[in-house]
């Protein structure tokens, strides 16, 4: 996993200074680049997987779980805007 470091420092308990860890993806080699790859066009499924099928409802209580959730990260996302 590769780390996501903030540029806004804080003191780590060693005294030195590092930014804050904001997130981590994954390094992934061409076979596993591969694989993810396969896993969404299957989960598309040529428009007929499970988001391109779902309702209107079921898409907006999607959307409304996924504001809430980043809601939650709001101050971070903002520092790291400005």
């Amino acid at each position: 996993m590769q780390e996501v470091v903030s540029p806004m420092t804080g003191r780590q308990p060693d005294g030195s200074l590092r930014g804050r860890v904001i997130g981590s993806y994954p390094l992934l080699d061409e076979a596993e680049s591969l694989k993810a790859l396969g896993a969404a066009v299957q989960a598309y499924d040529h428009g007929r997987g499970e988001w391109p099928t779902m309702s209107v409802a079921g898409c907006i209580a999607a959307v409304e779980k996924f504001t809430a959730i980043i809601s939650q990260q709001k101050t971070d996302i903002v520092r790291l805007l400005m």
